[in-house]
């Protein structure tokens, strides 16, 4: 603000020794000339202390526009903003010499020193690696035929011999269309994928459209497109099937944005590639929208990633208790399967083999309840209840009474959230004895005694089938 109101005074010190001076010669006629009054030590020491003297008042009476413009402001309404950090773009560069790239770690101090003002000191918010840049990529392209061309070749550090048409293209351009979902395409065992496409205008029909998903190690891998062969191509609208896919891995794709922005997408992407050329004539379809709906089947079922009763892990290459050898109230069975309960809305088949039915009959307990809990994020929420008697809930089939039987329990699978049981981090739900029992212990009241009818359930296997399906809009396109 200083800068830019007019000063009243402009006279600095030595403008004022100068004047004094002349003043002296003009009003004491005793002193002859400047020469005179500068070897006068005292004379001169005392118009330097004068002239200091009025140098602050000018200094003060230079700053009333200031202060008279901001008191003018404030009537106004306007202040002045509250302080701020202060930011500013720097620019390092390595020397010529330096044979490595340079470091400029956060926190490195960087000094500015504005014209007639103090020095402002700054510092780097993060780390800086500063390279030597060099252009490493040519390419010419050739829209008209849809043809582009490598030139990198032309930034070697020798002669290599090639001649580079810098207007012509030698190769196709790429065209692809990735459609990306991290829940529906995360999958390792063999899917089903219908793609349910919307098209505004369809495209000219007689294009060769193939279709990939990328591996887990980012190599691109066709897909069996088992009908809608139309569809594939976006000719018309209708489905797109896609028969048995596994194994889509996220990978990285990069590009311009609409913003013209190079940035990165990672995602698990299946992608349609366009293999003829573009003419001039080809019409490009409009799409409206896209639908992805995915349908797993298991041929063979999967076992449970871990077993566990109460804190006690189990052993489910052979026998096991799921409720110990002597079930009590609240004891808890727990069981883990990341891939099957991570899809919510899947129908989840658990089939139970009792190693101990047949060879001895469960008693007659009626009254035995388990309920079937599953973690929420923050609670362990009931799914169903089962029991020798019948089973309540969201349940579809239970043909187990409760785990008294060889049969299948069979349900929805709710949104189950990942939980640690036992320091072991993974998806869980569990069984907990909540009525009843699995029989009486053996007991002598001192004139009689009572046999044991105690028979806790002993599982010889377990294992985990499910059909899923879903239906969404993809994540990104």
């Amino acid at each position: 603000m200083s800068n830019i109101l007019p000063k009243i005074d402009k006279r600095n010190q030595q403008d004022l020794v100068s004047e004094l001076r002349n003043r002296i010669l003009k009003y004491c006629p005793e002193w002859k000339s400047v020469d005179e009054l500068e070897s006068d030590k005292q004379i001169d020491a005392l118009i330097h202390i004068f002239s200091n003297m009025a140098g602050h008042v000018i200094e003060n009476l230079n700053k009333a526009p200031e202060k008279n413009f901001i008191a003018f402001l404030n009537l106004i309404g306007i202040s002045l903003t509250p302080p701020r950090v202060a930011k500013a773009p720097l620019v390092f560069k390595l020397k010529k010499d330096l044979g490595r790239n340079g470091f400029v770690p956060a926190g490195v101090k960087v000094s500015a020193q504005p014209e007639n003002q103090e020095e402002v000191v700054f510092e780097t918010e993060k780390d800086l690696t500063v390279i030597q840049s060099r252009m490493v990529k040519a390419a010419s392209i050739e829209p008209d035929e849809d043809r582009w061309s490598n030139q990198d070749f032309l930034f070697s550090s020798e002669p290599t011999g090639q001649e580079a048409e810098l207007f012509r293209g030698d190769q196709p351009i790429l065209h692809r269309l990735y459609l990306g979902h991290s829940k529906l395409f995360n999958f390792k065992e063999p899917s089903g994928i219908n793609l349910s496409v919307n098209i505004k205008q369809p495209g000219s029909s007689g294009r060769e459209v193939a279709w990939y998903y990328f591996d887990q190690d980012g190599k691109a891998v066709p897909l069996q497109i088992a009908g809608g062969f139309d569809e594939a191509c976006f000719s018309k609208s209708g489905d797109i099937s896609i028969s048995n896919v596994a194994g889509i891995s996220p990978y990285a794709i990069s590009g311009y944005d609409n913003t013209r922005s190079f940035k990165s997408w990672s995602n698990n992407w299946i992608f349609a590639e366009l293999k003829s050329q573009l003419t001039e004539q080809d019409i490009m379809p409009d799409i409206e929208d896209i639908k992805i709906k995915l349908s797993i089947s298991l041929v063979s079922p999967i076992r449970a990633d871990m077993l566990i009763f109460n804190g006690f892990v189990l052993d489910s290459t052979k026998d096991f208790y799921p409720f110990g050898v002597r079930p009590t109230f609240n004891d808890t069975f727990y069981i883990a399967s990341r891939e099957a309960f991570s899809k919510g809305n899947a129908i989840i088949t658990m089939n139970v083999v009792l190693s101990n039915e047949q060879a001895c009959p469960y008693p007659d307990t009626q009254d035995i309840r388990l309920s079937w809990e599953y973690w929420d994020g923050s609670q362990w929420r009931m799914i169903f209840e089962t029991a020798k008697a019948g089973a309540s809930g969201n349940i579809i089939e239970e043909t187990t009474k409760g785990l008294t039987s060889c049969g299948i329990i069979k349900f929805r699978c709710p949104e189950v959230k990942t939980c640690r049981v036992n320091g072991i981090e993974d998806r869980w739900i569990r069984a907990r004895i909540i009525g009843g029992s699995y029989g009486e212990e053996a007991a002598w009241d001192g004139t009689s005694y009572t046999a044991s009818t105690l028979k806790p359930p002993s599982i010889k296997e377990l294992t985990i089938n499910y059909v899923y399906s879903a239906e969404e809009l993809p994540e990104a396109v």
